[in-house]
């Protein structure tokens, strides 16, 4: 059982401090051992715990089986299952769920109805907003900023200082690192492989094992199936195009 053993303010709000009653073996906690702190005594259950230096505030709630340690700041959302939060994290965001066997750790910050599930792994010094969802094994790692309808599925990992907004989904194998921007419907699937500095804007498709690297920008209604090698592209809004198996581009000028 869960404890409260005294109290403070922070931020203006009266908090609780918990204290286990029992063992709690799974998160490595003994009975007497002091935890987080609540500003609400029903946003915590019974198996789950937070430790000492974190904060859920009022609209948080921590279920399940779920732990959140380091300076975590919970304000609004839902951690539950097995899911681990550990670092300096915020999490801000009534729509917020994070469950499954998800981990979230370093200086992640989380906002709006973000969406955390299955077996995914988000760190270093992403920021995620709006509708965002990330689910099965995908990683985020680095300074990841997706905002707006943006999916995150399958096996995907995504690295650097990458940028998505408005209906990307990225999935299948994908490997994205670099500087790059995606923005628009934008759907990357398959085994792709991007690395560099490339912006991304409206209705591309990218699959199979399409490989993209150096610094450009596409543009509208492009699709690239199959074995395609991209390697420097200038696109002023031209017609649409679509490239597939065993196509190298260089130096492709589009009007």
């Amino acid at each position: 059982m869960i404890e409260f053993v005294c109290s403070g303010i922070v931020e203006g709000k009266e908090v609780y401090q918990i204290m286990a009653g029992e063992d709690y073996p799974q998160h490595g906690v003994k009975k007497g051992d002091l935890g987080g702190w609540v500003e609400n005594v029903n946003a915590i259950q019974e198996g789950a715990w937070i430790e000492e230096n974190v904060i859920v505030f009022e609209g948080g709630a921590v279920l399940e089986n779920a732990y959140i340690g380091g300076c975590t700041n919970l304000y609004a959302g839902v951690v539950k299952g097995n899911a681990r939060v550990d670092g300096t994290v915020i999490i801000n965001g009534p729509g917020v769920v994070i469950e499954g066997n998800a981990v979230i750790s370093d200086l992640v910050e989380i906002y709006d109805d973000v969406y955390v599930g299955g077996a995914a792994r988000i760190s270093g010094g992403c920021e995620l907003y709006g509708n965002v969802k990330v689910r099965g094994k995908a990683v985020l790692e680095g300074n990841i900023k997706a905002y707006d309808n943006c999916i995150f599925e399958e096996s995907c990992f995504v690295s650097g200082r990458n940028r998505f907004r408005n209906s990307c989904v990225i999935g299948g194998d994908v490997r994205i690192k670099g500087w790059c921007k995606f923005d628009g419907v934008i759907h990357v699937f398959g085994s792709a492989v991007i690395d560099g500095s490339i912006e991304f804007n409206s209705d591309i498709t990218i699959g199979g094992q399409s490989k993209f690297s150096g610094r450009f920008e596409v543009n509208e209604n492009h699709s690239f199936l199959g074995d395609v090698q991209v390697n420097s592209w200038i696109d002023k809004g031209g017609k649409s195009m679509k490239f597939m198996d065993n196509n190298q581009i260089q130096n492709y000028l589009s009007w």
